[in-house]
């Protein structure tokens, strides 16, 4: 039987088909080093060379908003990371540089960002870069998605997933906007025990097996060695004694000691003609003890009758 902390590792049911519309981040770069009018800075746009369509199962990011260093690295390895936007003020906020860097540097091959709002309002934007002054640089090189967490309710953990581009932009919709999709197709559930535990689990099954059947074998033979004694000397036959514990099961051995058991009906039968048999021989009693009473009174009458005639 399985013990409550390995439930979780049995296998699951299959995962359904899903989609969640969401808005791709994009780069932003410089397009022009010059100056822009009277202000002197550069000119930026935004670039999808870093988006590429991918697929992998879906894993969430621990700590959940990733801004840190992730503590389920390992796990989150070729896999798309889901991770929180923010954290809500008044902490101080995480940008979706630092996110993208911490999922890239754990092996993650897309990054999905879960919004607390329930409407997207800006395109998300990110950077090459240093994620803060003097730190680690971002070169973004895995394609990022938002979405509200009303649509993250479809992400399933464990599953594949594909992270795609809308061939065409809906009507409406800013030109510097890019809809996307995080899709699930119909899949059956892959998570199964780990071997090793497997190998443990089934090693410490049959071992306690081995630990039943010698019990059982210690009580059998105490208990045989009883009835040698002088204790119900018919069970010196059963299966036991030759070390076969599946001949009680096997209609073809037969205990040449054992009574052949009587069918209900013949018990009956038999019952009734003993009662029948001890009824006959009571009323055969009876008639005999009347016929020794008329004989008897009779006897008596005739010696009166003569002691009478005598005396006339």
């Amino acid at each position: 039987m399985l013990l409550a902390p390995q439930l979780p590792q049995c296998p699951l049911p299959g995962f359904i088909w899903s989609k969640s519309d969401c808005l791709a981040v994009v780069k932003r770069v410089v397009i022009k080093a010059g100056t822009n009018g009277r202000n002197g800075r550069p000119v930026y746009g935004h670039s999808m060379e870093h988006f590429r369509k991918v697929s992998g199962k879906i894993v969430w990011a621990l700590p959940p908003f990733a801004d840190q260093p992730l503590w389920n690295a390992a796990e989150c390895r070729g896999k798309i990371v889901v991770a929180m936007r923010g954290p809500h003020p008044p902490a101080p906020t995480v940008d979706y540089c630092t996110k993208t860097y911490f999922c890239q540097q754990a092996g993650a091959i897309g990054v999905i960002f879960v919004d607390h709002e329930s409407t997207l309002a800006r395109v998300p934007v990110a950077q090459d870069g240093p994620i803060y002054n003097g730190g680690p640089i971002l070169k973004m090189e895995i394609p990022c998605f938002l979405t509200t967490w009303q649509r993250a309710a479809s992400l399933q953990q464990d599953a594949v997933h594909t992270m795609v581009l809308a061939k065409q932009q809906p009507l409406g919709v800013p030109p510097e906007w890019h809809v996307g999709f995080v899709v699930c197709a119909p899949q059956e559930s892959k998570q199964r025990m780990p071997n090793e535990e497997a190998a443990a689990l089934m090693q410490h099954f049959f071992s306690s097996r081995r630990g039943e059947r010698s019990q059982e074998n210690e009580l059998l033979t105490r208990r045989l060695d009883e009835r040698r004694q002088g204790h119900e000397q018919s069970l010196t036959g059963k299966e036991w004694v030759t070390g076969n514990l599946l001949d009680s099961i096997n209609f073809f051995k037969e205990d040449q000691k054992a009574q052949t058991p009587r069918p209900t009906s013949q018990a009956v039968a038999e019952e009734m003609a003993a009662q029948a048999l001890e009824t006959q021989e009571r009323a055969q009693d009876l008639a005999d003890r009347v016929e020794s009473a008329t004989h008897a009174l009779g006897a008596a009458f005739h010696d009166t009758f003569l002691s009478s005639k005598r005396g006339m």
